[in-house]
């Protein structure tokens, strides 16, 4: 059987769901695109390919499908015209859809 994550992230030990829910460390996770990041100083991130706490790889980025999706239903994205976006692919129902019919 598979618990349900603690915060509700695609992963998560219980020291990186503390840390994005309490905001006490400088990570960040985007829904919409399933990337976890390291927030700097000059508001730049990196994105992560494991969890700095347990060591776990995290699942793949979405980013290139999601613009590829976008660009498909030609639905062309600039930075700052989020209305021309559908709403499920502002947050993660256009992929976790995807995942529940499988």
């Amino acid at each position: 059987m598979i618990e349900a994550p603690l915060f509700g992230y695609p992963h998560e030990c219980e020291t990186l769901g503390w840390a994005l829910r309490d905001e006490i460390a400088p990570v960040g996770y985007s829904p919409r695109l399933r990337e976890y990041s390291i927030e700097l100083k000059d508001g730049s991130v990196v994105l992560m390919t494991h969890c700095p706490f347990c060591g776990a790889v995290f699942p793949d980025s979405l980013r290139v499908i999601w613009f590829r999706v976008l660009e498909i239903m030609g639905v062309e994205h600039t930075l700052g015209q989020e209305e021309q976006i559908p709403l499920a692919f502002l947050t993660d129902a256009w992929w976790n859809e995807v995942d529940d019919e499988e």
